[in-house]
């Protein structure tokens, strides 16, 4: 099934994106922005990193590929490929050697909400997004909180 995801992941296009390989580095990356006007980073689009950015398990890598991702330009797939089809995708990429930006953590209280929280927008290497400026602060600290 995974071979099988990997023919579809290359003809829907995704590589374009997110690379051969799954990491980020596709060759549009770099072009990339949300609706806002921001660059998408290279660690927004890297699929081999856990915790993902659509959640902790197949059935949200499912959900995203199926639904997209409002305000990026990550598109939704469920009139283009079959579910089966999706599935196959998914089993592509659990199969990819994947990376953990948990390695390090410390054990401890609160850390649980880090992994599960924190980490769906924060990469644990240091800051991932763009310098702002006060407005942008504001929105992005609001999005947080929310």
């Amino acid at each position: 099934m995974a071979a099988r995801g990997r023919q579809i992941y290359v003809q829907a296009g995704c590589p374009d994106c997110h690379g051969e390989g799954g990491k980020g580095e596709g060759p549009s990356s770099a072009n990339l922005k949300d609706d806002g006007g921001q660059q998408i980073l290279r660690s927004d689009l890297n699929l081999t990193r856990v915790p993902r950015r659509s959640g902790p398990g197949p059935p949200n890598l499912y959900r995203t590929i199926a639904t997209g991702l409002d305000g990026t330009p990550m598109p939704s797939y469920a009139d283009a490929l079959k579910p089966e089809e999706i599935w196959a995708i998914v089993a592509y990429l659990n199969a990819l050697p994947l990376e953990t930006e948990w390695a390090g953590l410390p054990e401890g209280k609160g850390i649980e909400l880090v992994r599960w929280r924190c980490t769906v927008c924060h990469n644990l290497d240091g800051p991932n997004v763009p310098r702002q400026d006060r407005a942008g602060w504001t929105q992005t600290v609001e999005l947080m909180i929310r």
